[in-house]
């Protein structure tokens, strides 16, 4: 399924959904629209996610936030491709995954500025805590064609730091609350209060 959006200037999109299939967005913001989106993935049997957005008016700004939490032999391939048309466009992208058991998650994040795009900003990270026998790919990309922007990505894969889970044990908690206390943590700015 292919869903296309487009935001004409200052309109504000706020677009959050919980995804258990394969999807593609395609977002258009157009000058000084702003696009939110929120990503939760939860209980993913082999679910494809692709977001792709084209900032092509001046000022049009994108904001993602989100999270995909995996168990069993659950598996998510998420695309995300951030496409910087007109000067003075920002993108900001967070996602982070937890996994367990044989899990598997693939990342694919690619930012491009092109030329005419000068004092744009982006920035795009993905973190990923895996447990047990999990499994995970993650690929940050950026193409920039012009010297007047700023820049940034990320990427992490890790276990639990075990002298942590010590330290919280030693102060009384249980291992399996200090692990999904940990997991709170770890995944507190990419969640929705209360979710």
């Amino acid at each position: 399924m292919i869903i296309t959006i487009t935001a004409h200037s200052k309109q504000t999109l706020n677009s959050i959904s919980l995804l258990s299939e394969s999807i593609v967005f395609h977002y258009v913001l157009c000058k000084a629209a702003e696009l939110i989106i929120f990503l939760a993935i939860e209980q993913a049997n082999d679910v494809h996610i692709t977001l792709d957005i084209d900032l092509i008016g001046q000022h049009a700004k994108v904001f993602i936030k989100g999270y995909y939490y995996l168990h069993h032999k659950d598996s998510v391939r998420v695309n995300i491709h951030l496409n910087h048309h007109a000067e003075k466009t920002q993108s900001t992208c967070s996602v982070k995954g937890v996994l367990f058991d044989q899990t598997y998650s693939k990342v694919k994040g690619m930012v491009e500025i092109k030329e005419q795009a000068v004092h744009s900003n982006a920035h795009f990270e993905n973190k990923v805590l895996i447990f047990d026998q999990a499994k995970a790919v993650s690929i940050p990309t950026m193409e920039v064609k012009t010297h007047e922007v700023k820049c940034s990505h990320g990427s992490a894969i890790g276990r639990v730091d075990e002298e942590v889970l010590f330290y919280m044990h030693s102060r009384g908690l249980a291992k399996q609350d200090a692990i999904s206390l940990y997991i709170e943590g770890f995944l507190s700015n990419v969640k929705i209060k209360g979710k």
